[in-house]
């Protein structure tokens, strides 16, 4: 799959400052996600609740209160995913968390084998056993560059029951020679074209139980959810969304106005600029637009549709 848009691309890529309080919840989400699509296993999240929340909330809340350097940060990211970084012989950058997503960049200094690819693969499955149906760690998709001298691996947690693929891919790469760096979720162009964050919200928000059915054109952090209604909303509608949805979304310091559309009156335009919030993490730009969702879903009355579309000046 091919993102065209360069905002979209650059969204990705996009590294931002992030947060104790960020990770926290991203985590969650993440593990909430997987929960869901595994029709079964909301165990996995119960048991990180449990287990992990409770015990980094207390040391968590307080380092919230300003930003983390960049070690600090991945010191929370590792601990989070349960990635041991004591053991490896490679400098781990971890840049970012995409939801259930894990995209691995791994920086050789040599060329690589002819079947690197066959033998990484073999190295993953020692780690993490077999894959079977109940050992189903995540479907992984490795990939060899060879004119770069890197290999890239694609984890995707979806419909798995555990989270040990995340570190055992990390430790498939301490048995290699040659391995100067690894990187998770570094969003260069190649690793941006593997995964199409338009079709990911679709099938997000397809999976709503809104009363209202939401429609994905595009995604990105400067967006636009435009509501339409069946017939043209009243003057206390919009007022409504603005007091509602408008409120919520400018507490989370993000820019949003809200105005009719100016073509259809039947249509109420939700602007945000979420570019500027520093708690941010990727998958936290579907928890943003999810929850206005749910607000119009429970405060306001007659939407026909939702629209979720990237916001470009002008249009």
């Amino acid at each position: 799959m091919q993102i065209k848009n360069e905002k979209l691309k650059s969204f990705l890529r996009r590294k931002g400052a992030y947060i104790a309080g960020g990770l926290i919840l991203g985590g969650i989400v993440a593990l909430a996600i997987i929960g869901k699509n595994s029709g079964g296993s909301s165990d996995v999240l119960y048991r990180y609740a449990e287990d992990k929340a409770e015990k980094e909330y207390s040391r968590a809340s307080e380092e919230m209160r300003s930003p983390l350097d960049s070690e600090a940060t991945e010191k929370l990211y590792a601990e989070v995913f349960g990635i041991d970084t004591e053991h490896l012989k490679y400098e781990l950058d971890i840049c970012g968390i995409d939801g259930e997503n894990f995209f691995y960049r791994i920086y050789f200094d040599r060329d690589l084998p002819a079947d690197i690819v066959q033998q990484f693969s073999a190295e993953i499955e020692k780690k993490c056993g077999k894959l079977a149906e109940d050992n189903y760690y995540g479907h992984i998709d490795i990939q060899a560059l060879p004119e770069e001298r890197t290999v890239t691996v694609y984890l995707d947690l979806g419909s798995s029951y555990e989270m040990k693929a995340i570190n055992g891919i990390c430790r498939a790469a301490n048995e290699f020679e040659g391995i100067t760096k690894v990187t998770i979720n570094e969003f260069t162009d190649d690793l941006a074209d593997l995964y199409d964050i338009k079709e990911a919200a679709k099938e997000y928000f397809s999976e709503l139980l809104t009363y209202y059915p939401i429609e994905v054109e595009s995604f990105s952090d400067v967006f636009e959810i435009r509501v339409m209604f069946k017939e043209k909303p009243t003057e206390e509608t919009v007022l409504s969304i603005r007091n509602e949805a408008g409120t919520y979304l400018n507490s989370n310091g993000s820019k949003a106005t809200i105005s009719r559309d100016t073509k259809d009156e039947n249509t109420v335009c939700i602007f945000c600029d979420s570019k500027a919030i520093t708690t941010l993490l990727s998958q936290d730009m579907y928890f943003l637009v999810e929850e206005t969702c749910w607000i119009l879903n429970e405060k306001i009355t007659g939407i026909d549709k939702v629209v979720i579309r990237e916001w470009q000046t002008g249009t």
